[in-house]
C-alpha cells in the first residue's frame, strides 16, 4: 500500500467532484455558490480595497449589503489569487472556471494530506485504521450514510 493507491484516490476524489460538471456543463447552480462568484468576480476586477468597501445593493434586496464586513472572504481571495497565478503564466481562463474547478481541487489535495497524515501517525496499515475511521468519524455525510437502520442485525 503506498502513494499508488492513493493516486486511485485522488483521482476518485476529484472526478466524484467533477461529475456535474461533466454531466451538465460548467454551470453555477444555486443561490450561495453564484453570490461567491459574483463576488469573487468583482474582487477579481476592482481589487481588495474596493471589495472589502462594497457597497452590493443586488444582495438582500431592497436593503443591500456591505459586503466587507458581512462575509468571509477566504474562498473569494483564494480563487482571485488561484486566477492571477493562471494568468501571470499566460493561462488564458475564466474566473467562473476557476470557481466552479476549486472544489474539485481541494477535494484531491484533502485525500493527498490525508494520506500523509495517516502515514505519519501509523506506521503500519494495522494502526492506521483508527486514524482513517477518525477521519470518517468527522464527516457527517459518512455518518448518516453508513448508519444502520434500527432492528437490523
Amino acid at each position: 500500500m503506498g502513494f499508488k493507491n492513493n493516486t486511485e484516490n485522488i483521482i476518485s476524489a476529484f472526478s466524484t467532484r467533477l461529475f456535474s460538471v461533466l454531466r451538465f456543463e460548467s454551470v453555477i447552480h444555486e443561490f450561495d455558490p453564484y453570490f461567491n462568484y459574483r463576488t469573487t468576480k468583482y474582487l477579481t476586477t476592482e481589487g481588495f480595497y474596493k471589495f472589502h468597501n462594497w457597497f452590493d445593493d443586488r444582495a438582500w434586496y431592497p436593503l443591500g449589503r456591505i459586503i466587507g464586513g458581512t462575509i468571509y472572504p477566504g474562498l473569494m481571495v483564494t480563487s482571485s489569487a488561484l486566477y492571477h497565478l493562471l494568468t501571470s503564466i499566460n493561462f488564458t481562463i475564466d474566473i467562473r472556471n476557476v470557481c466552479v474547478f476549486l472544489a474539485p481541487f481541494f477535494s484531491s489535495l484533502t485525500t493527498i494530506v490525508t494520506y500523509f497524515l495517516t502515514k505519519e501517525v501509523a506506521v503500519s496499515t494495522n494502526k492506521s485504521s483508527p486514524v482513517r475511521r477518525v477521519n470518517f468519524l468527522l464527516c457527517p455525510a459518512l455518518l448518516t450514510a453508513n448508519r444502520k437502520p434500527t432492528g437490523m442485525s
